[in-house]
């Protein structure tokens, strides 16, 4: 995937309500979201000095986080995911990964079981395809980053999406209603988790990816308003809620 850039915006229901209107009208609603929102829940790993999170408090340049993420409470996909920071442009990479897999990250397992048996040693340097080698390569970094350097889960940020996407120029707009955060790992997969809110009552994010450019009558689409712009992560606005 290549890099891309992004805005984020904190706003009031009644903000994040007019934006989502006016979006409605030239974006479609991602083809993965079934009904009105889902459910995102992840868990972010961090090392025992605080490496990711102070690293976004300072603002260094190139940072990245690791997460695992799953999608309204379900143990069918989990994603490991390393999202990467380079000045003003992210990048994403993503391995799916077993519940086995899920346990052996959040228990500081071995290099083996968080890797895997059918990608890990000799069989990962053959016979895999492109994605299955980048896949294989995003589990050694954080199969390194779990026994080598100490990181482990530091806190679960979880909100209700919106999604939209405009296809011409590959833009994503993502509302995330309801923020919040919890360090129940062993009810990570259960729906009635325990959670403290990240933001102000009513207080939401409005996020923007989009590749080389950000259309004119997009942009004009989010001016609508009062919206905060922020450079804080989720990740951190959530270990700032839990008093870091």
């Amino acid at each position: 995937m290549n890099n891309r850039k992004e805005l984020k915006f904190l706003c009031d229901d009644r903000m994040l309500v007019k934006v989502e209107n006016r979006i409605k009208g030239i974006m479609r609603r991602d083809r993965h979201q079934m009904g009105d929102c889902y459910k995102i829940r992840s868990v972010y790993f961090d090392s025992p000095d605080d490496t990711c999170l102070n690293d976004n408090i300072s603002g260094v340049g190139t940072r990245s986080k690791y997460r695992l993420r799953i999608y309204d409470c379900n143990d069918k996909v989990i994603k490991a995911e390393i999202k990467s920071k380079y000045y003003d442009t992210t990048r994403k990479e993503s391995a799916g990964i077993s519940r086995e897999q899920f346990e052996a990250c959040i228990h500081a397992g071995s290099i083996h079981d968080i890797v895997g048996e059918t990608v890990y040693g000799k069989e990962a340097c053959k016979g895999f395809s492109a994605n299955g080698n980048r896949e294989t390569a995003v589990m050694l970094r954080i199969a390194q980053k779990i026994t080598a350097e100490g990181y482990r889960p530091a806190a679960i940020v979880e909100y209700e999406r919106s999604a939209y996407t405009y296809m011409p120029c590959n833009v994503r707009v993502t509302f995330d209603r309801n923020i919040a955060v919890s360090r129940k790992w062993d009810l990570f997969f259960e729906r009635d988790m325990p959670a403290v809110p990240v933001c102000e009552t009513g207080i939401h994010m409005i996020e923007v990816k989009y590749d080389e450019f950000l259309p004119d009558y997009i942009l004009m689409l989010l001016k609508a308003g009062d919206m905060r712009r922020t450079s804080f992560s989720k990740y951190y606005m959530a270990r700032e809620a839990m008093m870091i």
